[in-house]
């Protein structure tokens, strides 16, 4: 008893209030995983398929977030996929990222911040890690030191290589150009001795050319094309477009899709809203055709007696509700 007293008493009082510190950090840290692992378990009571419906996050980070797969995610990710989860449900899951730092400190980025969070405190407390950052430090700038010696040799080098390209690349198209003037002289003789061959070849009459059998098939084509059905829309893209159909009589037909080719949308005497991505497109509908050029966003509203009409986005929004 009395050897421990006197060990006591040898104590500072800073090593009390470090003691002290160390015991309430690793009982708050106890209790935030504590708590970590309460809102994990509400989370997995909601279910993947509904967080993933409520937040767009996809199904595999969801599941890589409640089962703790800290390497299977980047920091940035990682950060951004918490703050929604925080904000869509209400819960506290700032120890998830605290893990994450401790358990991928490997990861790009994670070392530069942690560095920049850490107190002076803890660097006192690891004399080690300063004595090898400050060494690097010494190494980088005696080899900077070094570098910067040689850079006058490095620009005058620098210098006369592109001189000495710049020669090549004049004495090469020099060779050139006397190459292609023999080449003229060569072919001048050649042409001069055979003109008289050529003049009789150019007397025969030449053969009427078969007429080709395409433009029946193209014909063929264009008229396909150009059948129309009544109460059907032909959507032409120019190019992959976004679209999104709303029936506005019978709101189970409503739908979205990418297209790449035309598309033949039959309206069923419905009411119908469009939207598309951008205006590179066509519309044909009871032998009309609306065509477009742009990247603006289309609206239209299909009515089976008017036909389309081009609407602005309170009009779309109007009509939607």
């Amino acid at each position: 008893m009395e050897q421990h007293k006197k060990s006591l008493e040898n104590l500072d009082l800073s090593d009390v209030q470090n003691i002290s510190k160390d015991i309430s950090g690793a009982e708050l840290e106890e209790l935030s995983l504590k708590n970590l692992d309460k809102n994990l378990q509400i989370l997995k009571e909601v279910g993947v398929t509904e967080i993933c419906k409520a937040t767009k996050i996809a199904s595999k980070n969801i599941h890589s977030i409640l089962e703790k797969r800290y390497e299977s995610l980047s920091r940035v990710h990682a950060r951004g996929f918490i703050q929604i989860l925080e904000r869509e449900y209400k819960i506290d899951l700032s120890a998830w990222m605290k893990e994450f730092d401790k358990a991928c400190t490997f990861k790009e980025g994670v070392s530069e911040e942690q560095n920049q969070e850490t107190d002076p405190e803890e660097k006192t407390k690891n004399p080690l890690k300063v004595e090898i950052d400050y060494s690097i430090n010494q190494a980088n700038t005696s080899l900077s030191k070094k570098t910067s010696k040689w850079k006058p040799f490095i620009i005058v080098l620098g210098v006369i290589v592109i001189i000495l390209a710049v020669v090549i690349i004049q004495n090469s198209s020099s060779l050139k150009e006397e190459r292609e003037r023999e080449s003229t002289i060569k072919s001048g003789t050649k042409k001069s001795s055979f003109d008289d061959a050529n003049l009789a070849e150019e007397n025969k009459p030449e053969p009427t050319p078969k007429l080709e059998e395409k433009p029946k098939e193209q014909d063929k084509q264009e008229k396909e094309a150009i059948k129309e059905y009544p109460n059907t829309i032909y959507i032409i893209p120019k190019r992959d477009i976004w679209v999104e159909v709303i029936d506005l009589d019978e709101k189970k037909n409503s739908f979205q899709k990418v297209f790449k080719k035309s598309y033949s949308l039959e309206t069923k005497n419905h009411r119908l809203l469009l939207r598309f991505g951008h205006g590179h497109l066509s519309l044909k509908n009871n032998h009309q055709e609306q065509n477009y050029n742009d990247s603006k966003t289309r609206r239209f509203l299909y009515e089976p007696n008017k036909g389309l009409t081009l609407i602005n986005e309170a009009q779309y929004k109007e009509l939607q509700q």
